[in-house]
């Protein structure tokens, strides 16, 4: 779903425009409410935040193959919508990537709807009619966390090569007495740092 006239950026012509948003966090934003969608997707400085919005959904089961399809990083999501609601699409986001920063939007100021998105990891939540200012700033913490996870990811990726190389050096050292290099531990660490889960006893394809 594209309201007409929302994020003027889906419009622009050029290839620069196309290559800025390869770089930029995804944001998908999901309400049945057009005029709502329409409010946030011309409201918010997207590029200047390093945020390119994606998608639109118009139901909690349109938005969850979105986010699938177009790899979010960012959802902002109303609670009440039809399909899963928000608080549903909330969970399975988190089943799917436990990374995904979720900011849920709402024109019911309920505490158990508050108690359980926080329960959910929810970063934010936004009451109808939604201050744009307080939601840039969520936006913002979302940006960082994303930009932190992604660092911490980095850091690992480097430590699993040091290890590799350390062991390539040490199988090929010409010297007999080198253990044949093995590198079967380094299957679950790299599902680890991918967001996957590893089971022991799971067939490797980095058994030497």
């Amino acid at each position: 779903m594209h309201p007409d006239g929302a994020a003027a950026h889906f419009t622009a012509a050029g290839g620069s425009v196309i290559e800025k948003e390869r770089f930029m966090f995804r944001v998908i934003i999901a309400d049945d409410e057009n005029r709502i969608v329409k409010m946030l997707a011309a409201s918010i400085p997207w590029t200047k935040l390093g945020l390119s919005v994606a998608s639109f959904a118009s139901d909690g089961m349109e938005a969850l193959r979105l986010a699938e399809e177009k790899k979010a990083d960012i959802i902002i999501t109303d609670i009440r919508m039809p399909g899963l609601n928000g608080l549903e699409l909330c969970e399975k986001l988190h089943e799917a990537n436990p990374n995904i920063q979720i900011i849920l939007i709402s024109g019911y100021a309920d505490f158990s709807y508050a108690q359980r998105a926080i329960q959910l990891g929810v970063l934010g939540y936004c009451l109808k009619p939604v201050d744009i200012q307080y939601l840039q700033k969520l936006l913002r913490q979302a940006v960082q966390n994303i930009r932190r996870e992604v660092s911490l990811q980095a850091d690992t990726l480097l430590d699993i090569w040091r290890k590799v190389r350390k062991d390539l050096c040490a199988g090929f050292s010409g010297n007999s007495a080198s253990p044949r290099p093995n590198f079967t531990w380094l299957f679950p660490s790299v599902c680890q740092t991918a967001g996957r889960r590893w089971k022991p006893g799971s067939p490797s394809v980095w058994e030497a």
